[in-house]
């Protein structure tokens, strides 16, 4: 399976992307920073470079995966907003093209998915 974890870099995200290497998946992370970039890289994840302030620009690439697991911590006041851009471009990009139709979303806690 082919994953985009978007919070590859912190903790949680960090045993996430462990854990799927370990049972062989492809796993990509949304690095923000040439840091996170090495980071990510260190952990086996391809990194993806981009903010998740901005989805459209690394949207493409959410479409050519399995799924998306989404782990960042935001706590500031952008958060609210920032999620419903997420869900938003995902559910705009995924009506519009049939390639987007089979991704696992995952969120959090909450998990949204559509099965093939």
């Amino acid at each position: 399976m082919k994953v985009l974890v978007l919070g590859g870099t912190g903790s949680i995200g960090a045993s996430v992307i462990s854990a799927l290497r370990s049972r062989r998946n492809e796993v990509l992370g949304l690095a923000r920073s040439e840091s996170s970039a090495d980071s990510l890289s260190l952990l086996g994840a391809q990194p993806v470079r981009g903010d998740i302030r901005w989805p459209d620009e690394w949207a493409n690439v959410a479409e050519s995966v399995d799924a998306v697991i989404q782990v960042v911590g935001d706590f500031t006041a952008d958060a609210d907003p920032i999620g419903r851009n997420l869900i938003a471009t995902a559910s705009n990009r995924r009506s519009k093209q049939r390639a987007f139709s089979g991704l696992h979303l995952h969120w959090g806690l909450l998990a949204l998915w559509n099965d093939r």
